[in-house]
């Protein structure tokens, strides 16, 4: 099944369990100043949980829906492990479903279990499930704990701490605990309890459930009178699954911009799914994971700017072409965003996100301007640098820790706020070579 249907699929199943389609915001929201991007399904429902008002007409307390999501700043922030892994990516889909003083844990867990084993055909015996383990102020979950052994053996149902297993919207307001789907996307016969939630590319999280029925406030903790339920599943994780692929990066939601990233470049070495290795590898995951967000972004009328949302975008930006220079272009630093092939690659990004309506040429003029004003910091990094010159710079960390109130440290303070990554500098031959652009 490829991506854009498995999308259609669970929409249509959360259809015929009484769910109306909440249409999904942009990637930003105007009226909400606490957080940069979306970074949640739920973002737009936040006034419903804090306010408890919703209509009594039951087909609008049930919801779903799929949201572009972009986690690159604030507290949600996965920019720096983009393609260093297979899974991290800084823009993703999350699929998403509400219950707003509808439906209770017993009915969430029924949907959730019969749509991946009923409808996707997953397996139970790859499946492990999280519950809360309770402290002194919230106790432990054992409703969802006996709920679960309805699907699963008790060997597959495992505690959760209050940071896996407690969500909470701030330091106030609505919150409460949660249940986790894990899956072993291993083709080996396993039982690998101890896997969940370790960081372990092959046991994944792929279903968060919420249950929203306290407040907080001051530090203490309160029933609510209304309850709400509050599930996500990351698209692409799920399309992992389903297509029976290791990483994120082999589905069909990314595998094509590879090929674009190699014509782009010229890069001789096609993908070959390494970690670890060489960075040829790690910038075709950077250029498939920032080209999609950078593209939506764009779309969705997020400016480059020097503050906010728009000098995330440019970091993403400056990162995605800083590899690109360095490691698929052999350290020729010159534009690369005016090339015809840009115009395709934003259009079928686009098109795999249903956003047939678009000027994928206005898109490309924003990158190559941007571009240009990238090039031409870096022709005047040249002279910044020349003060470098006596120093090991390919060291960054033992400059860090050795040299703290100098020039040296002041400029490299500089480079990195303004999103120039270490490697750019580190090859000062190749910065000679840069031209002005106009």
């Amino acid at each position: 099944m490829k991506t854009q249907e498995l999308r259609e699929n669970f929409i249509n199943y959360m259809r015929s369990k009484k769910h109306k389609l909440l249409p999904p915001s942009k990637v930003y929201l105007d009226d909400d100043l606490s957080i940069l991007f979306v970074n949640a399904g739920m973002n737009q429902l936040k006034d419903t949980f804090i306010s408890g008002n919703i209509k009594q007409d039951e087909k609008f307390r049930r919801l779903c829906n799929s949201q572009i999501c972009i986690r690159a700043g604030g507290k949600h922030n996965d920019l720096d492990d983009v393609g260093k892994d297979s899974y991290h990516l800084t823009s993703f889909e999350m699929l998403g479903s509400w219950s707003l003083d509808s439906y209770s844990r017993e009915e969430t867990l029924d949907i959730s279990f019969n749509y991946l084993i009923n409808y996707l055909n997953l397996d139970p015996k790859k499946m492990y499930v999280t519950y809360y383990d309770g402290n002194d102020i919230i106790s432990e979950d054992t409703e969802t704990k006996n709920l679960w052994k309805k699907y699963l053996p008790e060997s597959n149902i495992i505690k959760g701490n209050f940071k896996d297993n407690f969500w909470m919207m701030g330091e106030s307001g609505p919150c409460g605990v949660s249940t986790e789907i894990h899956y072993d996307i291993s083709n080996i016969d396993r039982f690998v309890p101890e896997l969940v939630n370790q960081d372990d590319p092959s046991v994944i999280e792929i279903w968060n459930m919420v249950f929203i029925e306290y407040k907080c406030k001051d530090g203490k903790f309160s029933k609510l009178e209304k309850k709400f339920v509050d599930t996500g599943i990351g698209l692409e994780r799920l399309s992992m699954i389903i297509q029976n692929t290791k990483t994120v990066y082999d589905t069909d939601a990314f595998y094509y911009l590879f090929g674009y990233c190699q014509a782009l470049t010229n890069q001789k070495y096609s993908y070959q799914d390494t970690y670890n290795v060489n960075k040829i590898d790690e910038t075709y995951r950077i250029f498939a994971d920032h080209m999609r967000t950078l593209t939506i972004s764009l779309f969705q009328d997020v400016e480059f700017n020097t503050t906010g949302r728009g000098n995330i975008l440019r970091k993403i930006f400056r990162r995605m072409l800083s590899y690109l220079y360095c490691y698929h272009n052999n350290f020729n630093i010159e534009p690369i965003m005016n090339k015809p092939i840009i115009k395709a690659i934003i259009t079928d990004i686009l098109n795999y996100f249903l956003l047939y309506k678009h000027d994928s040429s206005e898109i490309q003029t924003k990158l190559i301007l941007e571009e240009k004003l990238f090039l031409n910091i870096l022709f005047n990094l040249r002279k910044k640098i020349e003060c470098l010159k006596d120093y090991d710079i390919n060291n960054y960390e033992l400059i860090e820790c050795f040299i703290t109130k100098n020039k040296i440290k002041s400029i490299l303070d500089k480079l990195k706020a303004d999103g120039i990554p270490f490697e750019i500098i580190k090859n000062r031959t190749y910065l000679k070579k840069i031209k002005k652009y106009n």
